[in-house]
């Protein structure tokens, strides 16, 4: 049997993370790890609080579905909050990609 492989996460993406109102688009340089945080493949930064960039890793965990109001398709995916000299912390969203 087959196996579908998941989406896999690019910069310039759209991800709402569950409990945002607004998400804001994956920030990511080709050369590897990003800044001071080894291990993280993107910034993201809150639209709110535009001074503060979190450094994350994004997973696909579901499946794609259309979302006709942003024209484009969206999945579910498990956001790693990559942690500064301590445990990193994980939460739920969505990922839009075309």
């Amino acid at each position: 049997m087959e196996t579908q492989e998941r989406y896999q996460a690019k910069g310039g993406e759209y991800v709402e993370p569950d409990g945002w109102r607004f998400g804001n688009k994956l920030e990511r340089t080709d050369e590897g790890p990003v800044g001071e945080f080894p291990g993280c493949r993107f910034r993201l930064t809150p639209p709110v609080h535009e001074e503060v960039s979190l450094a994350v890793n994004v997973h696909v965990t579901g499946r794609d579905h259309w979302h006709g109001p942003s024209e484009c398709w969206r999945c579910r995916c498990r956001i790693e909050y990559v942690g500064e000299d301590e445990p990193s912390t994980f939460g739920g969203g969505w990922l839009y990609h075309n």
